[in-house]
């Protein structure tokens, strides 16, 4: 028997005696809503079955739901299922196309995560929960979603919540009034809070000097350096196959294709072609001649697995570049190097910065980076009019330079590299 998802009454599963053979699923009231029939040996336990054996599951869930509501308030009936009914039917659709899609229920199960926290921590507590969809007005909705804003707090943090997530709830419900039939959706009629924009923390090239130059292990310093150098979400680095990196012919770069372990899709499900020059060039080239173990993935860990835990690491190295930062730091810093020119080249477009970042739409890249192309064209302009000297054929940041080695060839893919060597460089290396 399974306790009903409403929290009350019972699903039994019928099967055949001899062969254990499911034979369907019969729906039981909760005891406080059943009428024991005369001779009952034991009322105080009677469930009142409903209905014919159905042949799913979901098919007799939604019969006691309803039966449960018509028991309790039958106006309500009339009206149709409750609110809490379509949202855990949009998540469980969502686990199963997340299922086909992955091919892992651990990896679909995360990815409905969010949907599962927001459904149990806010919407379970929030009044209309067990309202029916079409009973719902904008005000109701209104005024519960101003309450997240203004009172609301991150159960781990304390802190209030953040208008993406405020959006991210209303999107939810947005698909639960869909599914639902509601037309015209309530979500549509509400004041969402405004996107602030985002907080880029990034490193300048002394922090990028003080991060690639300190005594963290030279491992995690080239593998940090491949994800800055091709603007790589964390996961999409950790992700790469050795098929997919091209070092060696006159167009260096990388095919994203993954987004996370056991070929999980990268985000927005867009496989893309990233280009690679230095500082990126050098890290990836310095990895493979150093640190790749021959494996399938380029990066792992010395089982063979998905290092889910390196980008943990992060945080216990903020002491070396002055402020507090995560893996995704090294994503935002390739996003200004490219478009304010710090790393020698001439300053790139933003159309650039969304090609190699993989945004699907360009007021992404705008609304976190659109400040930074601004002040590139201010300097180009101060240069133009005289009032900053012009640069004189600037020489490109290399990935030697910023982890401060100086290498040879046959040096170089030794086990004995060192923090600081003097050697001839590897033209391997340079741009």
């Amino acid at each position: 028997m399974t306790k009903n998802e409403q929290g009350a009454g019972t699903i039994r599963t019928v099967r055949d005696r001899k062969t254990l053979e499911v034979l369907g699923y019969q729906a039981l009231l909760p005891r406080e809503l059943s009428k024991p029939p005369d001779g009952c040996g034991d009322p105080d336990k009677y469930q009142q079955p409903l209905g014919p054996r159905l042949a799913s599951w979901e098919e007799a869930r939604a019969l006691l739901s309803a039966a449960i509501v018509e028991r309790t308030e039958p106006q309500t009936l009339r009206q149709g299922l409750p609110l809490s009914h379509y949202l855990a039917h949009e998540i469980k659709a969502r686990l199963q196309e997340a299922r086909r899609e992955y091919g892992n229920a651990a990896r679909a199960e995360k990815s409905v995560s969010t949907w599962r926290s927001i459904d149990r921590v806010f919407l379970k507590a929030a009044p209309f929960y067990e309202w029916p969809p079409s009973q719902l007005e904008v005000g109701d909705l209104q005024v519960w979603l101003d309450w997240l804003r203004d009172e609301a707090e991150n159960q781990k943090t304390g802190e209030p919540l953040s208008a993406t997530f405020i959006r991210n709830v209303a999107q939810f419900l947005r698909a639960a009034f869909a599914r639902a039939k509601v037309t015209p959706n309530p979500i549509d009629g509400v004041e969402l809070p405004a996107k602030s924009r985002p907080r880029v923390v990034h490193l300048d090239i002394a922090a990028q000097r003080r991060f690639f130059g300190s005594e963290v292990e030279l491992e995690d310093r080239v593998r940090a350096g491949c994800g800055m150098g091709a603007g790589l979400r964390v996961n999409e680095l950790l992700s790469v196959e050795m098929t997919d990196i091209f070092l060696d012919g006159p167009d260096p770069h990388l095919i994203v294709r993954y987004g996370g372990d056991h070929h999980a899709p990268p985000k927005g499900r867009r496989i893309r072609r990233v280009e690679l020059y230095e500082p990126g060039l050098g890290f990836w080239r310095l990895w493979m001649k150093r640190f790749y173990a021959g494996g399938v993935r380029v990066f792992e860990g010395p089982k063979g697995g998905y290092l889910k835990a390196w980008p943990e690491l992060f945080p216990g190295w903020s002491d070396l570049v002055g402020k507090k930062i995560t893996s995704h730091v090294m994503r935002h810093t390739f996003a200004v190097a490219v478009l304010s020119g710090s790393w020698g080249y001439d300053p790139q477009s933003l159309e650039f910065v969304q090609q190699q970042l993989g945004h699907a739409d360009r007021t992404t890249t705008e609304r976190y980076y659109g400040a930074y192309e601004a002040g590139t064209w201010q300097k180009a302009v101060a240069r133009m009019v005289g009032r900053e000297p012009r640069a004189e054929n600037p020489k490109a940041v290399t990935a030697l330079q910023l982890l401060g080695l100086d290498v040879s060839p046959d040096v170089l893919g030794s086990r004995k590299l060192g923090k600081r060597l003097v050697s001839v460089r590897s033209p391997s290396l340079t741009p």
